[in-house]
């Protein structure tokens, strides 16, 4: 099962695992197994039911803890996933995405000061543009646009084509009184690939200077 679930053969490791509880209803890593497939096939009761069972029968297990706080996130249950996510920062010290993903879980639940933490946690372990750009998103809310701007330009130090960055970017140059500006920016954004994000901007802004 562990073997075709690391291939992205989920069907088959669906059906050996789905073996191995039959014959042991008490396997915590394959309860938990079953749930990372049904996330990954988007069959979101199903893996419910896997990592509550894995939970009963460990209720300190970090990983059926780490994948219960991802399905909630994915059930818009902002709150309890981080709740479930911080029950693994002990075991996982250096874990640049659990924070990260802890970060986005608190930040939606509407815990903005907590969420920061944890996007300064995850960039502490690894100076990525993901952590940059949510950190940079903060600001942005809190209208602290200076510190929301230094942090947009740090991701962009980072990946020069990050479409996250520079659509936020664009944002703040619309703001800024500079429509022309965020249009060069939004349009390199679109030819190196499709972005919903960035064309709705594009539209907005176009419609803004239409009717001036």
């Amino acid at each position: 099962a562990v073997a075709h679930f690391a291939q992205g053969h989920y069907s088959a490791s669906e059906r050996e695992a789905l073996a191995t509880v039959a014959e042991n209803p008490l396997r915590l890593d394959t309860h938990v197994l079953l749930g990372q497939i049904y996330l990954e096939t988007k069959k979101l009761q199903q893996a419910e039911t896997h990592l509550l069972r894995a939970l009963t029968i460990d209720p300190a297990s970090t990983m059926a803890h780490y994948y219960t706080g991802r399905l909630l996130y994915r059930q818009k249950r902002y709150a309890a996933a981080a709740t479930h996510l911080q029950q693994v920062l002990t075991e996982q010290p250096d874990d640049f995405w659990l924070r990260y993903e802890l970060g986005r879980a608190l930040q939606q639940a509407g815990q903005n000061a907590a969420a920061l933490h944890y996007y300064q946690q995850a960039l502490a372990l690894s100076r990525r543009p993901e952590a940059l750009v949510a950190i940079g998103a903060l600001y942005l809310l809190e209208g602290s646009a200076r510190e929301a701007r230094t942090h947009f330009l740090q991701a962009l130090d980072v990946d020069p084509h990050n479409p996250e960055a520079h659509i936020n970017l664009a944002l703040l140059d619309l703001e800024d009184g500079r429509p022309a500006i965020a249009i060069d920016r939004l349009r390199r954004v679109l030819a190196r690939g499709n972005s919903p994000q960035a064309q709705r901007l594009l539209d907005e802004i176009r419609r803004r200077m239409d009717n001036n």
